[in-house]
């Protein structure tokens, strides 16, 4: 399995996240850290600061009055969350400077079905109750990772795989293991770790093509396995996939969701798409 071994290599040479979200992560993580502590470490990445007003201005939280600074928005979103938007433009910029070296897919229609299965996950979390929605949407954002890097590091195998997909009608985890030997679920838990996500993402990451952690359905997951599946049937974007596979029944049953929970939520759904995609994108 001599190309397994490449893909790891690979995992093994991806980059790390910034040196920023880990000096992030502890300030956020000592108790004795106040709103300025956090936002000053914040500060030091401007690109980071512009972003992250800019999210914390749209219509996805809907403040009556303009948040004109870090520390308010840290104040009005909270510790939790504001990391959770920062890790999420941090992993989107570190594959976005691969872009030149993903030739078989768009990489802006890659990451709008990123986004749609976060916004959708999102949305699903606030109709059934969940209180931090951003960690569904930056599981959303990174529950692909393993398919961008078998695009970037293994493209001639992964084509054969998607070819596999396509012509057999199998499921792409399937054909992804029958040519690489490996599936991106498993793939993506790897980086995953090495970056050391949330094991709630981890978990996503890993599940999410079923539903199950195991043998028992995981409301997380099942979430993520329902939105990604409703990201492609809806057009947000391309992950290489051509045809939608049917939904665990058990994931559905589980989110207690209304039958015409898309066409009731759809307005909003779209309006969250479009402005995500316009912030996390715009270079």
């Amino acid at each position: 399995m001599q190309q397994i071994d490449s893909i790891l290599n690979k995992v093994r040479e991806f980059p790390t996240l910034a040196s920023f979200f880990s000096a992030l992560s502890g300030t956020i993580a000592n108790p004795n850290a106040n709103i300025h502590d956090v936002a000053e470490v914040i500060e030091r990445d401007q690109a980071s600061v512009t972003k992250l007003l800019k999210i914390a201005n749209s219509s996805i939280y809907g403040f009556r009055s303009r948040i004109s600074n870090v520390s308010q928005a840290i104040l009005f979103i909270g510790f939790e969350e504001v990391r959770n938007i920062l890790l999420t433009l941090k992993v989107i910029q570190l594959f976005r400077t691969r872009d030149s070296d993903i030739k078989l897919i768009n990489p802006i229609d890659f990451w709008k079905h990123s986004i749609g299965t976060g916004v959708i996950a999102r949305s699903i979390g606030m109709n059934i109750g969940i209180q931090n929605t951003d960690i569904l949407f930056l599981s959303g954002i990174v529950h692909n990772i393993g398919k961008l890097l078998f695009y970037i590091a293994a493209p001639d195998d992964y084509e054969n795989a998607l070819e596999l997909h396509r012509t057999q009608k199998i499921n792409i985890q399937d054909a992804e293991r029958e040519i690489l030997g490996i599936s991106n679920s498993s793939i993506g838990e790897m980086l995953a770790q090495k970056w050391k996500l949330p094991l709630p993402i981890i978990e996503a990451i890993k599940y999410y093509p079923t539903g199950f952690v195991g043998e028992k359905i995981n409301l997380n997951v099942a979430i993520i396995h329902i939105s990604d599946i409703a990201a492609l049937i809806l057009g947000y974007g391309n992950d290489g996939r051509e045809y939608v596979q049917e939904p665990n029944p058990n994931a559905w049953e589980l989110l207690h969701l209304p039958d015409n929970f898309f066409s009731l939520n759809y307005p909003r759904i779209q309006r969250d798409f479009e402005e995500n995609s316009t912030i996390l994108l715009d270079d």
